[in-house]
């Protein structure tokens, strides 16, 4: 019921109608037909289309702009510069793919990534995805969680959203 209304308030009391860009990888066209159901039920109705098989196509498409809603694979994080600083710097994000952002939004990004107390860069860090929710650009669903036992001899092994681990190395 919110959502619809918050459509409604956004112009669009209908939904809309647009494409999902994917490549068949994996369980990426599982994951589409979820999305595709979900957002259908708020009244975002997406048509999946699959590119490729091969990855290197949608980020081209995707580095030029040429999507309205895209599913791939990317890394992703608990670390703030794994999504934020990627995904929303003008000048400096790599992945800006929706070339949104501001350079009130750039000094805040570089601001945070130079705090490295968790309880002061939280706040930081807040402030940005406050403003990012309020100037959308492209937004990010998902993320990746991997956990992996090694060893019976390694202890403090976590969960952890990278494939590599080795975020949380220094507890282990």
């Amino acid at each position: 019921t919110e959502a619809a209304k918050l459509m409604a308030a956004a112009g669009f009391p209908n939904g809309f109608d647009e494409t999902l860009i994917t490549v068949d990888n994996g369980k990426l066209p599982a994951l589409a037909d979820v999305i595709v159901k979900n957002l259908a039920d708020v009244g975002i109705r997406l048509k999946p289309v699959t590119i490729s098989a091969d990855f290197q196509v949608i980020q081209d498409r995707l580095r030029r702009g040429d999507f309205s809603f895209a599913l791939t694979v990317f890394l992703a994080g608990m670390y703030p510069d794994a999504q934020l600083y990627l995904y929303h710097h003008t000048r400096s994000g790599l992945a800006n793919y929706g070339k949104d952002g501001t350079a009130a939004l750039d000094a805040q990004l570089d601001k945070q990534r130079t705090v490295y107390s968790y309880a002061a860069r939280l706040p930081l860090v807040q402030d940005i995805q406050r403003f990012i929710v309020r100037e959308p650009g492209p937004i990010w669903l998902g993320s990746r969680i991997a956990a992996a036992t090694v060893s019976a001899k390694v202890h403090n092994m976590g969960m952890t959203p990278f494939s590599s681990g080795y975020d949380v190395a220094e507890n282990v």
